[in-house]
């Protein structure tokens, strides 16, 4: 696996690209919601790929159909821009509601951190849904620390 670069959301040399709009036509930028987009990113770059937070936008914007009008990532559009890459994993979730998206397998939480450990292991970063006083955010599991018994993230 290559380097795993640290990329912020906010960084202001990207911070600003409009990544699409809400339905009152205001801006989403970067810095406001691509905190997957930026995992994803980084997450390029394991795999030997040169990629910013704004170099997946531009891609993105060219194939269509990878970031929605309000800038949501579509995986379907990611394995179009990036056919040699397959996100098998997105099958499998513990989301909050208890239910899963169809063709999804419902895990319990002991597995799905087994599940992502043993991706880690593999050399493969994954991105994390946590939820935070303001709401949805993505985070990047570059490494399992053993010893505190807890993943390190971008």
């Amino acid at each position: 696996m290559a380097a795993l670069p640290i990329y912020n959301q906010g960084n202001p040399q990207w911070g600003g690209v409009v990544i699409g709009r809400f339905a009152d036509n205001t801006p989403v930028t970067i810095s406001s919601h691509g905190c997957l987009l930026t995992c994803e990113a980084m997450r390029l770059n394991a795999y030997g790929l040169d990629e910013t937070p704004p170099s997946l936008v531009a891609k993105a914007k060219i194939t269509g159909g990878v970031l929605d009008i309000e800038g949501n990532l579509a995986w379907s559009g990611m394995e179009r821009i990036f056919p040699t890459l397959a996100f098998l994993e997105r099958k499998y979730t513990t989301n909050r509601q208890g239910n899963t998206a169809v063709g999804s397998l419902k895990q319990t939480p002991d597995s799905a951190i087994e599940r992502i450990k043993l991706l880690l292991l593999m050399g493969q970063p994954v991105p994390l849904e946590v939820w935070t006083q303001y709401g949805q955010h993505f985070i990047l599991a570059k490494l399992w620390d053993e010893g505190r018994k807890d993943f390190l993230c971008n």
